[in-house]
């Protein structure tokens, strides 16, 4: 048993923390299951309290289409990795469920949509979850610029491909953006907070497609600024450049909420 652990500890280690079960690297090793729960055990690895699950590896590797742009983009906005246990997740309200389940089906995550309920202040608040563990597809996210604690240092994505920025930002505007009819200004505005160099990004794509919009920096928070769209024509514009096919994948109260107010 010694000989074993001194031989194969790491290669375990890395297997496991790659999302392989208990049963797969046992075939792959050759040892029993409870040599690798030892194993494990021994280096404080911290064991996953579920199921393994089956999902794309690949999905972050090349950002090669509307729907990985837009999954990125999302992920940018509200997702959140744990490095501790590798694992990328995303948490909204449950009345936005749908949304989640789709992106669920194009990661091809058999995991299914985890639901939670809370009570504060007598309140009761329900979420849903997207979770998935893995150490090679946390690794493919780092390389595309989503990190632990990004919401104060992302930057906007400057090796996506031109064709593939609307569907970027319709992903992150799922997530994090804002549209509203302002009863003072009789008039719709279109809001996106976040780094003052992702906000910059975004301006110099709108720009790049006569979309005026106008970025502040923010007082209180540091590196962060709103870009905003005041005009109606702006407004429509952009409507149609993030929702250029009708069949995208969007979060549906927002193209909605969109179509209100132009």
């Amino acid at each position: 048993m010694k000989i074993y652990y001194n031989k194969n500890t790491n290669e375990i280690i890395d297997l496991y923390n790659s999302g392989h079960s208990y049963k797969k690297i046992s075939k792959i090793i050759g040892c029993c299951e409870k040599t690798i729960a030892n194993i494990l055990k021994k280096n404080k690895i911290i064991v996953r309290k579920f199921n393994i699950h089956s999902h794309n590896n690949d999905f972050f590797k090349k950002i090669d289409s509307d729907e990985k742009a837009y999954v990125l983009g999302f992920i940018y906005a509200d997702g959140s990795l744990n490095e501790k246990s590798y694992t990328m997740s995303i948490e909204l309200k449950k009345s936005d469920i749908k949304i989640l389940e789709e992106i669920n089906l194009i990661l091809k995550n058999s995991r299914q949509i985890r639901v939670y309920s809370r009570t504060i202040k007598n309140k009761k608040y329900e979420s849903c979850k997207l979770l998935i563990s893995n150490k090679e597809l946390y690794n493919d996210l780092l390389s595309v610029g989503v990190t632990p604690r990004k919401s104060l240092s992302i930057e906007f994505p400057l090796f996506l491909d031109k064709k593939f920025k609307a569907s970027f930002i319709r992903g992150y505007f799922d997530g994090d953006g804002s549209i509203y009819f302002d009863k003072r200004s009789n008039n719709g505005i279109v809001g996106i907070i976040s780094t003052i160099n992702f906000c910059n990004g975004i301006n110099d794509f709108l720009i790049e497609n006569n979309i005026r919009a106008y970025v502040k920096n923010e007082k209180l928070l540091k590196n962060m600024a709103r870009i905003h769209i005041y005009n109606k024509e702006g407004i429509k514009n952009f409507y149609n450049l993030i929702y250029k096919d009708d069949n995208c994948i969007c979060l549906e109260r927002k193209k909605n909420k969109f179509k209100e107010v132009i």
